[in-house]
C-alpha cells in the first residue's frame, strides 16, 4: 500500500498560488504540501523553509524533518509552475509512468563534461567540498567515494573538454558577457580543466523518491546547501549517492516537456544544452499560446497525450 506526500516547491513566496494548485490536486493526492519560502501564514500543509531558490534541494531537507515520521512510502516532489497530467493520481500514478515502486524517478542525468549550464557554470568550476564555517566533509562521500558512486552509474568523472570550454566561450560571446568570455578563453590556454569534486547536471523540477532513500538524500541535499551549490547540480549528484536504482524520463511510458521557448530560441538552447545526447522535450511557446490561448480549463481538458507534464505554466498569466 502506497502512501505519497505531493510536495510543491516554490522558488518565490507566492500565496495566491496555494489555492489554484490545492484546487488542480486535491481529490488527486491526499497529502498536499506546499514548500514555501518564509512563509508566515497559517495554513497547516504549508511548510516555511529557508533558503535561496538557487539552493532548494534544501526546502526538499528541510520539509522532509517534518514528514519522515507520518509514513510516506514515497515523495513526488513537482514545481509550483508545473502542471501534471490530469489524468495521474496517487492511485495511477506508477502504472501511468512505468516508474517502479522502488525506483527514484529525475527527468535525466547529464554529464557536466556534455551539458554547459549557462547562467550557473561557475558554482561548477569552483565548488568545493572544505569551506570555512561549513563541515560537510565528514557528510559527503570523500572524492575517492564519490567517483566509484558515479562510476557505478556510468557516469564519468574527469576533467572539462576543451569541447566543453570552447561552448562556455560561444555561450558568452552570444550573451555578450565580455569578462567571462576572457576568463574561458585563458581557461583554453592554460588547461584549466580541474574539477575538485565529481557533479552532475539534471533538470531537476520533478522527482519521485521512494521513502528508503530519503535519509541519505536529504541528508546530501542539505549539505551541498550549505556549501552554496546550484541545484541542478545538487540534487542529481545527491541521488546518485543515495541509490542505485534510478529511471529517467526516457524509459518512461509518459514524457515532460522539460521547457517552453519562442520559437528563435529553440534550436539555440538545444545546442546549448545538448550536443550529444537526446535533449529534453522542449515545447515551442507561440504554437502552445495559440493552441490553449492562456486558459487553463482548456488546457486540462485537452492535455497533450504522452505527457507526464509541461514546464514551466506561469498560473499568474493563465485563466480558468
Amino acid at each position: 500500500m502506497t502512501k505519497i506526500a505531493l510536495l510543491i516547491i516554490y522558488n518565490h513566496r507566492f500565496d495566491k498560488n496555494i489555492a489554484r494548485l490545492e484546487k488542480l490536486y486535491t481529490g488527486k493526492f491526499s497529502y498536499i504540501y506546499h514548500l514555501m519560502p518564509f512563509y508566515d501564514g497559517e495554513k497547516e500543509n504549508v511548510i516555511p523553509v529557508y533558503a535561496s531558490s538557487y539552493q532548494f534541494q534544501s526546502y526538499i531537507a528541510q520539509a522532509y524533518q517534518h514528514l519522515k515520521n507520518k509514513g510516506f512510502t514515497h515523495y513526488f516532489i513537482v514545481a509550483d509552475d508545473m502542471i501534471i497530467n490530469p489524468h495521474i493520481s496517487e492511485n495511477n500514478l506508477f502504472d501511468e509512468t512505468g516508474i517502479g515502486t522502488n525506483q527514484s524517478y529525475i527527468y535525466d542525468l547529464r554529464e557536466i563534461y556534455e551539458c554547459f549550464a549557462a547562467r550557473h557554470v561557475e558554482s561548477m568550476r569552483q565548488y568545493k567540498v572544505k569551506q570555512r564555517g561549513v563541515e560537510v566533509e565528514n557528510i559527503l562521500p570523500s572524492k575517492e567515494e564519490a567517483e566509484l558512486r558515479f562510476h557505478a552509474h556510468g557516469l564519468q568523472t574527469g576533467s572539462l573538454t576543451t569541447r566543453y570550454l570552447f561552448r562556455a566561450c560561444y555561450y558568452a560571446f552570444r550573451n555578450r558577457m565580455l569578462r567571462k568570455l576572457l576568463k574561458y578563453m585563458w581557461d583554453i590556454v592554460i588547461h584549466n580543466v580541474k574539477l575538485s569534486y565529481p557533479l552532475v547536471w539534471a533538470y531537476s523540477d520533478v522527482l519521485l523518491l521512494p521513502t528508503n532513500v530519503m535519509d541519505k538524500f536529504a541528508t546530501y541535499c542539505g549539505a551541498f546547501a550549505a556549501t552554496g551549490l546550484f541545484v541542478e547540480y545538487a540534487i542529481p549528484t545527491s541521488l546518485i549517492f543515495a541509490t542505485n536504482d534510478i529511471i529517467l524520463d526516457k524509459d518512461l511510458k509518459l514524457h515532460g516537456i522539460a521547457q517552453i521557448y519562442p520559437k528563435k530560441y529553440l534550436s539555440h538552447v538545444a545546442k546549448v544544452r545538448n550536443p550529444k545526447a537526446p535533449s529534453p522535450l522542449l515545447g515551442e511557446e507561440e504554437a502552445f499560446v495559440a493552441k490553449y490561448n492562456y486558459n487553463l480549463t482548456s488546457l486540462l481538458s485537452n492535455f497533450p497525450e504522452g505527457i507526464f507534464f509541461i514546464h514551466p505554466i506561469k498560473l499568474s498569466k493563465w485563466h480558468e
